[in-house]
């Protein structure tokens, strides 16, 4: 079996992409059973920064539409794809161009792969995607998004 520096690029970042998102369903769905607000059902604010990988697909009704499992399963594959998109174009700049560049840009360029382009595809796809605005009412004691 192949360690992990054996793996081609575009798997390790399949892998990664698919990794983060498992961790984020398990520590999402422990925080929403854990952190209970007494009259409120529900992800809670408190919860929404494990939700992060899971957001842009919120306000997609085809996906949102299916159940449980299979919404897991969608959102764990697109993101295992878009990781492995992110590794081969990695495995592109690093075999091409990487060996000639100064050690800063070197740096500039694995944190603009590694935060940048996921932001950007969380960004677009929230943008574009139709749906429910984000603002905020105050129905009593609980807010809700509308």
């Amino acid at each position: 079996m192949k360690s992990w520096k054996q793996l081609p690029y575009w798997l390790r970042g399949g892998v990664i992409g698919g990794g983060v998102t498992i961790v984020s369903y398990i520590l999402t769905s422990s925080c929403e059973y854990l952190v209970v607000v007494p009259g409120y059902s529900g992800l809670g604010f408190e919860c929404f920064p494990f939700a992060i990988p899971w957001m842009p697909f919120w306000f997609v009704p085809s996906i949102t539409s299916l159940s449980t499992i299979n919404y897991g399963i969608t959102v764990f594959a697109i993101w295992f794809i878009i990781g492995s998109l992110i590794g081969a174009l990695w495995n592109h700049i690093k075999n091409t161009y990487y060996t000639h560049w100064p050690y800063w840009l070197q740096v500039t360029i694995k944190i603009f792969l590694l935060l940048g382009i996921p932001i950007i595809f969380m960004l677009l796809v929230s943008y574009f995607m139709p749906g429910k605005s984000s603002r905020l009412i105050d129905e009593g004691k609980n807010f809700t998004i509308q």
